[in-house]
């Protein structure tokens, strides 16, 4: 949806590269010509037949079926992609965010890698480096980092909260540092019910 108006105005139509598994969800963007490629860190069960179909898109191979690493996926996710977007159970007031919450672990797989504005990054592009003259460096560029959402959970609990779960969580299983998903200092813009903001980019606190 925002692809067809927004990324239409921006003029990125037949120029996105994805590093997604190939969700149904992709399938209008796909269809309406604004994808060039997706590589995929593994399949979802029920994409096999259209996945077989698009491969001008999807990386398959002679026998039809989709070629994935999950590997070689997260570092492209995490040196090659200008703009990472997450969702999210719960964010802090510094901005960092965790699907960690009380009675509950969801999604901690790539997204921590794929969100992080990778220090060492050599691969330039014009995104890339606008968003970092923006931050006002001028001697690298940044990822955009953007998480999504609910202003409340189904049960709910609010989504912004002044402490996030996931410390109490570390103190009660011995880790040694809480399971954040992405840090406030990477996350560029939160989009919620009532819009978006940019992120305080605060590190994350373990105090009370």
């Amino acid at each position: 949806m925002i692809l067809s108006t927004f990324g239409a105005a921006r003029g990125l139509k037949g120029k996105l590269h994805f590093v997604l598994n190939p969700h149904p969800t992709l399938i209008p963007a796909i269809e309406a010509g604004f994808v060039e490629s997706v590589y995929c860190f593994g399949s979802e069960v029920g994409m096999e037949r259209y996945v077989s179909e698009r491969a001008d898109v999807f990386p398959v191979g002679a026998d039809g079926n989709l070629r994935s690493n999950r590997a070689l996926a997260q570092a492209a996710g995490q040196y090659a992609c200008d703009l990472f977007v997450g969702a999210t159970l719960q964010i802090d007031a510094q901005g960092n965010s965790s699907t960690a919450t009380k009675g509950r672990i969801a999604g901690f797989g790539g997204a921590p890698n794929m969100g992080a504005d990778a220090r060492g990054r050599r691969h330039s592009s014009p995104a890339w480096l606008h968003a970092g003259h923006q931050a006002g460096d001028s001697t690298r560029g940044r990822k955009l980092v953007l998480q999504m959402v609910e202003t409340r959970q189904p049960d709910g609990m609010p989504s912004f909260v002044e402490r996030l779960d996931a410390i109490d969580l570390a103190t009660a299983a011995g880790f040694e540092l809480p399971p954040v998903m992405i840090y406030g200092d990477d996350v560029t813009h939160v989009i919620h019910r009532t819009g978006c903001r940019k992120s305080p980019a605060v590190p994350v606190s373990q105090g009370t």
